[in-house]
């Protein structure tokens, strides 16, 4: 399931790999501590299908560099956050006034 080296696959251009490397793998330590708290919701059938001790962690730096922990190698369903992603989308191109 989950990966035992966590690891950023790229160095920051200019940045301390070796602080993100840290902070990502805390964050990710952290959340994976969280994981028994609650429980994947019932009612969604691809929620089922999935281990709930999967966890993943993707991030993209502005500079195009990308770090990846975890299990980020699995397809997640990504259900509810995807109406952040919506939300997102529509404020930065929207004005304020109009949404």
């Amino acid at each position: 399931m989950s990966n035992s080296n966590i690891r950023a696959d790229k160095n920051i251009k200019g940045g301390d790999v070796s602080l993100v490397n840290n902070e990502l793998q805390n964050i990710l330590e952290k959340s994976r501590s969280l994981i028994s708290q609650g429980k994947p919701a019932e009612y969604i059938p691809e929620l089922k299908k999935v281990s709930p001790e999967l966890l993943g962690l993707a991030v993209s730096t502005l500079d195009g560099e990308e770090y990846k922990l975890g299990d980020y190698n699995h397809k997640f369903t990504i259900q509810s956050v995807s109406k952040v992603i919506t939300l997102t989308s529509i404020l930065m191109t929207n004005p304020l006034e109009k949404i």
